[in-house]
Order: structure tokens, then C-alpha cells, then sequence
């Protein structure tokens, strides 16, 4: 994989234009939510990163169709097939990318061609667009965010090819990461299943910066957490190893963050495997 260099915006700086991402995403989704066959984990939601468009897209439904969002561009997309359609999202509202994609995806179904689109409901973090702004986001934001998507599906592809009953790597709407989900204990009922979580948040209100994460499932004793090499340990509301974007950009090359991210999810996970085998 090709990395490419995080840090030409500060962390801190990318909070508002990836608050705007992370209420796009959710007309992404919409169109998995309304005419996907629903899944249990609710996948059928989820987000992909496309390598070859540069974008976040959605599930393949109907005729070949599929929502995408580019986030350098900041452009919402409906793909047919290999043919592209797409509208800048700076300038406009919520509901006018609701609208447009409505028109852009019409016919989508042609068993319910007049089914409503559904808007995902779950809870966002506050924001204006949510409540009728118009979208405003910044070029050099949205540059280095997605690097941050790219970079991470890289990485996160090769922790999912290095551990047995990993899943694909899904950027889920709710919380806007990008991640992939280790079942230790496959074929065993989800709420007594034992799960290793390894994702980049973009941030949140908790870390309000991108960070890399590793979460054992049951969350492990608090008490019970070895020393990480890479990293450190996240125990106020959830447990789970935490390796911030801040370190990362305060390196010198791209290969130094590449190299360092890799070592983070090995030890890291390593360690979740053992407490959650230790409990």
C-alpha cells in the first residue's frame, strides 16, 4: 500500500469539516438503509472505500447502483454500473443531497419504484447542517482527511488478512470509523461472543482528533492492562488501546507513520487477545 503522509493540517483543525463528512455519510447510507436486504450486524448500512474512485460508497443494490462520497472533492455520487453521477455538496443543504439523490438513484428498484428513501435515525453529533445549513467545508480539511480514510483502509486490510474470522473493513455511518472486527469465538450467539475491534475514528467527543483503536470485547478489568509499546490504553467509557493522530504527524515520514500504525494494531492486538483470553 502507498501511504500517504498525514499532518498537512493540524488534528485539531479538522473538526468541523469532518463533523460536515460525518452528516454526508448518512445520505450515503440511505440508500443501503432503504433497498438493501437487511443484515443482522446491520452492514447493510455500511461504507466502503473504494480504492479505485477515492471515495466512501455504499452498498451495490437494484440495477448495479451505489451512493458514494468523495471526500477531497466533497462531491455526493449515485454510480451505475461504471457510469458516474455526482453534485458538490458545499452550498447546499441536507435535504437538497436528500433531494438529489432521490432523483439521481429514481428507478433504483424496479420491483418498488416509488419506494420513499429512509434517512438513517440514529444519533449525530450536533452540527448546523443538521438542522438546514448549508454545507461549508475546507479544501486542505478534506485533502487530509482523506488521506486519513485511505491510509486506514490500507492498514486495515493487512490486520484483516493477518487475523483468522476477520471481516471486511466497513466504515460505519453511525460513528463515521473505519474498521474491521476479529470474532474469536465465530458461530457463537453475538451477545456471549468474544470480539476484537480494530478502526480509525476521524474523532469524536471523546478524542476530538483521528485516532487508531484496538477494543477487546468484553472489555477487559481495568486493573488487568499491560503496558503498550505503541499507544495507550482508553478506560473512560470504553477500554480499548488508542494510538492519537498527533503522534503520527509529529513523525518524519510517511513510512515512519505507516510503520508505526502497523506496530500499533500488532502489539495492540496481540494484547486484546490475551486478556480476553485471560477472562
Amino acid at each position: 500500500m502507498i501511504w500517504k503522509r498525514l499532518g498537512s493540517v493540524d488534528p485539531a483543525e479538522l473538526i468541523d469539516t469532518r463533523l460536515q463528512m460525518h452528516w454526508a455519510a448518512q445520505v450515503v447510507a440511505a440508500i443501503g438503509y432503504t433497498f438493501a436486504a437487511p443484515e443482522p450486524d446491520w452492514s447493510h448500512t455500511s461504507l466502503l472505500w473504494s480504492r479505485k474512485y477515492q471515495m466512501l460508497v455504499g452498498q451495490i443494490v437494484g440495477r448495479r447502483t451505489r451512493a458514494g462520497l468523495n471526500p477531497e472533492t466533497f462531491e455526493l455520487a449515485v454510480l451505475h454500473g461504471e457510469k458516474t453521477t455526482s453534485i458538490p455538496l458545499n452550498g447546499i443543504s441536507l435535504d437538497e443531497a436528500y433531494e438529489w439523490l432521490v432523483s439521481a438513484s429514481a428507478g433504483i428498484d424496479a420491483d418498488r419504484p416509488s419506494t420513499p428513501l429512509v434517512r438513517p435515525n440514529h444519533e449525530m453529533p450536533d452540527h448546523p447542517v443538521g438542522s438546514g445549513a448549508a454545507f461549508n467545508t475546507i479544501a486542505r480539511a478534506r485533502h487530509e482527511l482523506a488521506n486519513w480514510f485511505g491510509n486506514a483502509h490500507g492498514v486495515l486490510q493487512r490486520t484483516a488478512r493477518q487475523n483468522q474470522n476477520a471481516s471486511a473493513v466497513r466504515c460505519w455511518p453511525h460513528h463515521f470509523d473505519i474498521a474491521t472486527l476479529i470474532a474469536l469465538d465465530p458461530g457463537r450467539p453475538s451477545e456471549d461472543a468474544r470480539t476484537i475491534g480494530s478502526g480509525l475514528s476521524p474523532g469524536d467527543e471523546g478524542v476530538r482528533e483521528p485516532y487508531f483503536y484496538v477494543t477487546p470485547w468484553p472489555y477487559p478489568d481495568p486493573a488487568s492492562l499491560p503496558e503498550l509499546p505503541v499507544g495507550y490504553w482508553n478506560t473512560d467509557g470504553w477500554v480499548g488501546a488508542v494510538l492519537k493522530g498527533s503522534v503520527l504527524v509529529a513523525l518524519d515520514t510517511a513510512n515512519q507513520q505507516r510503520d508505526t500504525v502497523r506496530h500499533f494494531f500488532d502489539t495492540a492486538i496481540a494484547a486484546a487477545r490475551r486478556l480476553v483470553d485471560r477472562d
